[in-house]
């Protein structure tokens, strides 16, 4: 038996389209565009709201990736709004400031990552759930995110 065979077969069998799933995570690096802010809530907002009834996995997803942007944004505020009380305290605690700077871009970058990350496992067929994130949109009765 040759080989042509089995990659007509292969060629044949339909895969699942990922590409909204794909777009759930990937709407988040709109966080890269300046001055606009939260649009890493926004982008991955748009599409689930377009596309969450179209197909269950896209709905998850959506999910999964709304409530991590949620969380990061969330803290990234509470980290910028310590940074701006710190900053106006008289004594030595206003040197703070630089220290809060460094954690907040760490911040972001621990974003991107695992934005990169979930759209990498998304694109290869596996669904993503984030390692932390506050489950601020809940979940349908019997799904697992």
């Amino acid at each position: 038996m040759s080989n042509h065979g089995t990659l007509s077969y292969i060629l044949c069998v339909p895969k699942p389209d990922r590409t909204w799933e794909l777009a759930c995570h990937l709407a988040a690096l709109l966080l890269l565009l300046p001055h606009l802010r939260a649009a890493n809530v926004w982008g991955p907002l748009v599409v689930w709201l377009i596309r969450r009834h179209a197909d269950p996995a896209v709905d998850w997803q959506g999910r999964a990736a709304l409530n991590f942007q949620l969380t990061m944004t969330i803290v990234f505020a509470a980290l910028w709004l310590l940074a701006q009380l710190l900053g106006r305290l008289p004594g030595n605690l206003h040197h703070t400031e630089g220290a809060m700077w460094v954690l907040m871009r760490a911040w972001e970058i621990t974003n991107l990552y695992f934005i990169i990350k979930a759209s990498y496992k998304v694109g290869q067929g596996e669904p993503y759930n984030y390692p932390f994130s506050w489950k601020i949109i809940p979940v349908a009765a019997g799904d697992k995110l």
